[in-house]
């Protein structure tokens, strides 16, 4: 029989020392969920911002194409110099790619949000999820029986739903 009777609290401290290690985790942890949280409405407030800035913008390019007909129809009957059609030229050229950028930044607002929500290239297509010299190693480690077989690691093709995946019937409302 062992009994550490002089151990000065070493147990209770270690004890202590775990559970601050715990609570750092438990933080990280939920910092990193509102970070993913954070990435999604990025991503979907700068959709949302930009498609309303596409419209404005499409209304401007219209203005801008009706400003340039009226300095074109103007400098024909001799009322307005050609600067004025330059100076029109140029504020529609600024407005369509205004609304080209606009109309890229839609796209990307949509990749940001599609990636932030897990989405992306599958760069392990065909490959295992767990690498062979990482599964060697664990298995010198311990024995894992047959869960480091080949076919649990590699990722599932994504199928159609068949009637095994759907659940208990879905009751609509009663109004």
């Amino acid at each position: 029989m062992q009994w550490n009777i002089l151990n000065y609290g070493q147990i209770t401290n270690n004890v202590r020392v775990q559970d601050a290690k715990f609570q750092q985790l438990l933080i990280d942890y939920q910092n990193t969920v509102l970070k993913a949280q954070q990435e999604v409405e990025d991503g979907i407030a700068a959709f949302i911002y930009s498609r309303e800035q596409a419209a404005f913008l499409r209304q401007s390019v219209g203005a801008a194409e009706g400003a340039l007909r009226i300095a074109m129809l103007q400098y024909r009957e001799g009322i307005a110099d050609f600067t004025t059609v330059l100076t029109a030229e140029q504020n529609l050229y600024q407005a369509q790619n205004n609304l080209a950028l606009a109309t890229g930044s839609i796209a990307l607002g949509l990749i940001t949000t599609y990636r932030a929500l897990g989405g992306g290239w599958q760069i392990r297509e065909g490959k295992d999820f767990v690498p062979a010299e990482t599964q060697q190693e664990m298995r010198e480690r311990t024995n894992w029986g047959t869960l480091l077989t080949p076919d649990l690691l590699k990722p599932q093709a994504p199928g159609l739903p068949s009637p095994q995946d759907q659940g208990p019937p879905v009751r609509l409302p009663e109004w």
